[in-house]
């Protein structure tokens, strides 16, 4: 994983279609990847109450989404 200290959603996205690739061998639709990316960004969002600024994502939450998206594509 690429480390900054902090990153763009479309920087998150990469990382996590990377992810995915590389413990799936097969690539996922952009698409999808996206939408997970801002789904699990919205719910972070919810539970804090704030807005995240998704040109600068803190590098803990970039782990945090890459992390709990692999584990959900493993699961299924």
């Amino acid at each position: 994983m690429t480390t900054f200290d902090t990153w763009t959603q479309s920087q998150v996205e990469i990382e996590v279609r990377n992810a995915l690739i590389a413990r799936t061998d097969s690539p996922n639709d952009w698409e999808t990847v996206s939408d997970a990316v801002d789904v699990y960004l919205g719910g972070i969002e919810r539970e804090e109450t704030r807005v995240l600024d998704r040109e600068a994502i803190d590098r803990t939450t970039v782990f945090a989404v890459v992390e709990s998206i692999v584990r959900a594509a493993d699961d299924q």
